[in-house]
């Protein structure tokens, strides 16, 4: 199953990046102006619009690094992992997402500032950005498929590259002074080495 909704890894091989597969805060929380928000509540769906962008992190087993990032969308969402070889994140060369529908439920009983919801994926995409990766996608016909094209991203099995299908799987979710961030499937704990600042 996915961790951290839809958290995608990816095993960096030799010198190519081919993968295997793996808030606003809202105007909440600083301004004396918010009175009237509930801390005791459920975060609503409203709250998670929008884009989020977590910290570059160096993949100092692998080498390279990458970024993640959430777009949720009414309850859609969109959740992309940009892989470089540079130590930056600059220039990503592959980028790996999984699209999904989610739904908020009530305060968590297990983690006090956390809201219950539960994920479901709908399909997974591969976009490969650099001239070498393409070249490793086509060359192996990657997921099965040929014909890769930089910058075009290609709907992918939730099988190929490790991106996990999700069907209805209990998660919990919380908005932590100007973080979003998300749990273990199962809803147990959050993870805060996991966590996105709202662009």
């Amino acid at each position: 199953m996915a961790k951290n909704f839809c958290r995608i890894s990816l095993l960096v091989l030799s010198v190519s990046v081919l993968a295997a597969c793996g808030g606003s805060k809202k105007a909440a929380s600083g301004s004396s102006s918010a009175a009237s928000v509930d801390p005791n509540a459920p975060l609503t769906q409203a709250q998670l619009q929008g884009t989020w962008k977590a910290g570059c992190t160096v993949d100092s087993v692998n080498g390279g690094s990458y970024q993640d990032s959430l777009i949720i969308s009414g309850n859609t969402y969109i959740s992309r992992s940009d892989f470089s070889n540079a130590t930056d994140c600059s220039a990503p060369d592959l980028a790996l997402d999984i699209n999904g529908t989610f739904t908020m439920g009530t305060k968590s009983t297990v983690v006090a500032v956390a809201t219950n919801l539960t994920m479901s994926s709908v399909n997974g995409g591969v976009t490969g950005k650099s001239a070498a990766v393409i070249a490793d996608l086509n060359a192996n016909a990657s997921c099965g498929l040929t014909g890769w094209v930089i910058n075009v991203r290609k709907i992918v099995p939730l099988t190929c590259f490790g991106l996990a299908a999700v069907t209805n799987a209990p998660d919990i979710v919380a908005i932590t002074g100007t973080n979003l961030m998300f749990g273990n499937v199962g809803g147990t704990a959050l993870d805060p080495s996991y966590s996105f600042q709202k662009q």
